[in-house]
């Protein structure tokens, strides 16, 4: 999880740096760019977690720190401070590794509570625009019809658009890839 927090903002940071670099170029490009960066977003994270998750290691790491820390309180007198003074910063490394390593199911479960809360405002975002697709529309006349097919063509647009007014949006609203449609305000057309 903490890699993918600084992987994601490295990628983020250079898709940032490549977008103002490359800003006469056109949407497209742009947008092929920031879905790249979401994929690589996506690959590196798996990579990174086949790459340094292995049950052994977080059990090496658990030993490891309990090691270090017995080592520490073993030593006494001026010895005990010296090694405690060079360790210092290893030993805080390796405790606050195995105090995440302790507390790892519940950051996991609560990474996994984070993940089902947002994914079901993303089902509940595509069951809106289901519902804006299908729900009190209106197909307006021939005339509007046959003044976006001449803008598409001008445009150079071949995919089929179609067009309605609805009652349930308040601004122009595109909505589809494979069937996209246009849908305007009642009475704004």
């Amino acid at each position: 999880i903490f890699h993918s927090l600084w992987q994601g903002a490295l990628i983020s940071i250079i898709l940032g740096v490549s977008i103002l670099i490359v800003d006469n170029k056109s949407a497209k490009f742009k947008y092929a760019l920031a879905v790249t960066s979401l994929l690589l977003m996506f690959v590196s994270s798996i990579i990174t977690f086949t790459k340094v998750y292995s049950p052994e290691t977080t059990t090496f790491l658990m030993q490891d720190s309990h090691f270090i820390h017995t080592e520490l309180i073993a030593q006494s007198g001026l010895t005990a401070q010296t090694k405690i003074s060079q360790y210092s910063f290893f030993y805080f490394v390796n405790d606050f590794k195995s105090y995440f390593i302790k507390y790892i199911p519940w950051i996991v479960n609560f990474w996994f509570v984070g993940l089902l809360i947002f994914s079901f405002r993303f089902i509940g975002g595509l069951l809106y625009i289901r519902r804006l697709r299908t729900r009190f529309i209106n197909k307006p006349d021939q005339f509007v019809e046959s003044i976006l097919n001449k803008l598409l063509v001008s445009a150079g647009i071949k995919k089929s658009v179609r067009v309605f007014e609805s009652a349930l949006v308040k601004v122009p609203v595109a909505i589809g890839y494979f069937k996209p449609i246009i849908l305007f305000p009642l009475g704004l057309i």
